[in-house]
């Protein structure tokens, strides 16, 4: 609806979580993760079932998302913070979504996690509001600061750690004990609802249309839920993923090391396991209770019909799949790339709408320029959702491709998904080729079937079509490697 200016844009509520994998939400019926608040947000809005990361690693799929870029586009290709190797701050040329929205009038604001530079932070590139550096800790901001001062809390405490098995014995779990009113996740939620206020007042004056993007440091480990989210679930009632004895069989040789080398946890045994996933499903519904707040906010001051809501994450989780791996790594599992992606644009989804067309996080950037009615640069990879959203048809590509370029170590590798198939490109091990309908834990590489070759084939030639498209550096090793096959 029009505003006393007669500026009939939308605000834009762009809302992150941190490492989500698409099975904790109950939503989809797979887990025993409870998610009410975001079940009722999908009901309400568009959901995206074949959503995909273009990376699984915060840096590099957080930059995309806020670019419309592959990370071999905009050059984020490993976490920022970490690595010899890493970009630190992406390049000058590359401009964030914030940037051409705030040349359009929009008040654009930022609050939660970064990870996208060390130098170059939000209110680099037009933002108000959190600049935190890097990957940051909540804990550790002066915003959490003031907000204690001022609500007279005191910072909760961790308890009941449980580590991994590697020399620097990081947490995995434990409980976040105190008023869960002093946790980060609320205050993030505490920050957004009055950022999201004074905003809407600004434009009530003004006429100017906002966008907010909430970034959550959750669900990512270490697995802390408040007590009383934690006794929502008991450890023994867990069922063990489905390929958690995954013995990597078949599978390319550095999974196996990757995990031998950096995933100790393996070494835990089955209750314990029991436990960090029940840890793992109560943080989500913790993580859940807050975003119900953000939303029922919206609703309270106002705004939401008026508002688009854009809902995803940057990557999923491993969580002890396929044989006890946690966090991510080189490996193009779909319990990393297949991500919750949701969308609720007022006058336009029709509520409880389900698409099954390929898209990416990063189309979320695309579609928020489209919503504010601002033309999607040319250079952009992402494409808007705005007509899947409104119900249309448009020619869209059947298939989707991801990358990795490595994290702890270089590794490359791209990843084509098209109808039940995925196939892996691993530029220095073996390729990999799954039929997720046959197979829909992934345990079995059928890259040498005999019976699968033409598929093979077909896999290599959709990803030789989109590194070409996209300009992908890594095409003359990939036409040398596999481009002898077409």
């Amino acid at each position: 609806m029009p505003d006393s200016s007669g500026d009939s844009r939308p605000n834009i509520l762009y809302i992150m979580t941190d490492q989500q994998r698409l099975d904790t939400m109950s939503l989809y019926g797979r887990t025993a993760c409870q998610t009410p608040c975001l079940d009722d947000f999908a009901r309400s809005a568009t959901r995206f079932d074949r959503a995909y990361s273009v990376c699984a690693l915060c840096s590099p799929a957080r930059a995309s998302m806020l670019t419309g870029k592959y990370p071999h586009t905009h050059r984020m290709w490993n976490n920022n913070d970490m690595m010899q190797w890493a970009t630190r701050d992406l390049p000058d040329s590359v401009e964030l979504i914030s940037q051409p929205l705030g040349r359009a009038g929009y008040r654009c604001g930022y609050v939660g996690k970064w990870h996208c530079g060390e130098a170059k932070v939000p209110s680099t590139y037009g933002f108000e509001g959190m600049d935190v550096p890097n990957y940051g800790n909540p804990y550790a901001t002066r915003e959490y600061r003031d907000y204690l001062d001022r609500t007279g809390l005191e910072r909760p405490e961790r308890r009941g750690l449980i580590f991994d098995g590697t020399p620097q014995r990081s947490p995995l779990a434990g409980e976040l004990v105190g008023d869960v009113r002093a946790s980060a996740t609320h205050f993030l939620s505490e920050y957004a609802l009055d950022m999201m206020r004074r905003f809407q007042e600004d434009r009530e004056r003004t006429g100017r249309p906002w966008m907010i993007f909430l970034s959550y440091w959750l669900p990512h480990h270490p697995y802390m839920p408040p007590p009383e989210f934690f006794e929502r679930y008991d450890p023994r009632d867990i069922e063990l993923w489905p390929n958690f004895r995954d013995t990597l069989v078949g599978k390319p040789p550095h999974q196996k090391r990757f995990r031998e080398s950096f995933h100790r946890a393996l070494e835990l045994s089955d209750d314990v396991w029991r436990e960090l996933i029940a840890r793992h499903f109560a943080q989500m519904t913790f993580l859940d209770s807050q975003i119900g707040r953000v939303l029922q906010g919206l609703g309270d001051a106002g705004p939401a019909d008026s508002t688009a809501v854009l809902f995803s994450t940057d990557h999923g989780d491993m969580n002890g799949s396929h044989g006890k791996f946690h966090d991510k790594g080189s490996f193009m599992y779909e319990e990393l790339y297949h991500i919750p992606l949701v969308v609720r644009i007022p006058g336009v989804t029709v509520p409880g709408t389900v698409r099954e067309e390929f898209v990416s996080n990063m189309d979320l950037a695309a579609t928020a320029l489209d919503l504010a009615g601002v033309d999607v640069p040319e250079d952009y990879q992402a494409r808007s959702l705005l007509p899947l959203a409104g119900g249309e048809r448009p020619d869209w590509r059947d298939d989707i491709m991801a990358e990795y370029h490595g994290h702890r170590y270089l590794f490359s590798q791209r990843m084509v998904r098209w109808d039940s198939y995925k196939y892996v490109f691993n530029a220095s091990s073996l390729d990999e080729l799954y039929d997720l309908e046959a197979d829909p834990h992934e345990l079995r590489n059928l890259a040498d079937d005999p019976g699968k070759q033409a598929v093979l084939r077909e896999g290599r030639r959709r990803l030789l079509r989109w590194i070409d498209d996209t300009h992908d550096g890594l095409k003359h090793a990939a036409t040398c490697m596999i481009g002898g096959d077409d």
